[in-house]
């Protein structure tokens, strides 16, 4: 399943208990669209929040766009870090 939106709802929700979602998806197979009831643990509610997602959306362009740097080792990242290198 595709999930190109997902609108949040709190239902009932108190501390210690889970947080249902509304998601809509998408099936890739058939390209039909449901809402699904999704249970979110609250200690990983903050991955749906709006800023959360638009930070998973820049990375995912990033990523498209090949602007991610792999490095071998911590050490070449912490030299890269220090070095002038602007790419």
């Amino acid at each position: 399943m595709a999930i190109p939106e997902t609108r949040s709802f709190d239902l009932a929700a108190t501390e210690g208990e889970d947080t249902a979602i509304i998601a809509l998806a998408r099936s890739a197979a058939s390209g039909e669209r449901r809402l699904l009831p999704v249970f979110i643990p609250n200690d990983e509610r903050f991955f749906w929040s709006p800023e959360w997602q638009a930070g998973e959306r820049d990375f995912a362009a990033d990523r498209d766009e090949g602007k991610l740097r792999r490095f071998s080792s911590g050490r070449e990242l912490i030299d890269w870090l220090k070095s002038d290198d602007p790419d």
